[in-house]
């Protein structure tokens, strides 16, 4: 496990790997005390994501310093970035309504491709007529007559 966090963390970004080293050097924790996991995660965010983990870490350092798992503090940090929600008054928190807002800001393609009807027509002929019988025979009311409409 020890083999896979360190190939992990030097697959880091130049930028995320200083951080940590400084991390280090202060003595707020301990060299390769981030897992494999904690790792990958931090790995899989944007460099500015990255970047803000680190700032609300630094932020929120006697938190992290009195953490069971710098691992797990970490990898809690990453979790709210991906979500957005890292400032603690709510700037930057994620905003409940924002994907039923952006579903009904996006326009729906239609499934068919509408053509306006004179071209329609223009296009068809004699063959775009159409004729349409209802057959309302069974009700008495309409005394048995069928309307037509072409």
């Amino acid at each position: 496990k020890l083999e896979l966090a360190r190939e992990i963390e030097a697959k880091l970004p130049a930028q995320t790997r200083e951080k940590i080293d400084k991390l280090v050097s202060e003595g707020t924790m301990r060299k390769h005390e981030l897992d494999a996991s904690c790792l990958s995660y931090l790995r899989s965010l944007t460099p500015q994501q990255q970047e803000q983990v680190f700032l609300h870490v630094e932020e929120s350092r006697v938190f992290f310093l009195n953490s069971r798992s710098k691992s797990g503090f970490i990898y809690a940090v990453c979790d709210r970035a991906v979500n957005g929600a890292l400032d603690v008054r709510g700037f930057g928190g994620s905003d409940p309504w924002r994907p039923y807002l952006a579903s009904v800001a996006t326009p729906r393609r239609s499934a068919v491709d509408l053509v306006p009807e004179a071209a329609w027509l223009g296009h068809l002929g004699e063959a775009a007529l159409l004729e349409i019988v209802v057959d309302v025979s069974s009700d008495a009311a309409l005394g048995g007559h069928t309307p037509e409409v072409r």
